[in-house]
């Protein structure tokens, strides 16, 4: 990320879930050029790795693959949305997918993502505390971090909420509304 990041010259990252803990990461090595991110829903605490950090519980990236189809299969039987997550799950490399779970999993395990978010760039936090981890609300609450809160949305803002999520993006951008 941090070399693609140089490459366009950006200096602010929107990272969805997950990839809060990559675009953290990145903006803490040597020479990077990412001074904000915008974390949509990202990884706080452990726990926040609910759902691609189950990959962790499986032997290999061939079991997990099916298993986690599966059970999007099961979820998009009530949630129309997951549908479009499995259809790009399903295009996604298994081994890979499987890699960046079991990764965000043991990462989580070990360090607070949320510290190290906080840490790596100016961040603002887009989220719906209906969605977070009674521990990750709390991290919310004492420690300090620009947030702003998306009602109603599910944790696939940019897909169900697009309007909503883009005006909060362009209230945080906006250096004159702080």
């Amino acid at each position: 990320m941090c070399t693609r990041a140089k490459e366009c010259g950006s200096e602010i990252v929107l990272a969805h879930s997950v990839a809060s803990i990559v675009a953290s990461l990145a903006a803490q090595r040597s020479g990077h050029p990412i001074e904000r991110i915008l974390s949509m829903e990202g990884n706080i605490t452990s726990e926040d790795a609910y759902f691609s950090g189950t990959a962790a519980d499986f032997a290999n990236h061939e079991t997990f693959r099916a298993s986690f189809l599966a059970r999007l299969d099961d979820m998009a039987l009530s949630a129309p949305i997951i549908a479009r997550y499995r259809s790009a799950v399903a295009q996604a490399d298994p081994l890979a997918l499987w890699q960046l779970g079991r990764d965000a999993r043991y990462f989580s395990d070990r360090v607070v993502p949320g510290e190290v978010l906080a840490t790596s760039a100016s961040v603002t936090y887009f989220y719906n505390p209906e969605n977070c981890p009674e521990t990750t609300l709390k991290w919310l609450e004492e420690n300090p971090m620009e947030r702003r809160i998306l009602p109603d949305a599910s944790h696939w803002a940019s897909v169900d909420q697009p309007e909503l999520l883009a005006n909060m993006i362009a209230m945080s951008l906006d250096t004159t509304s702080g």
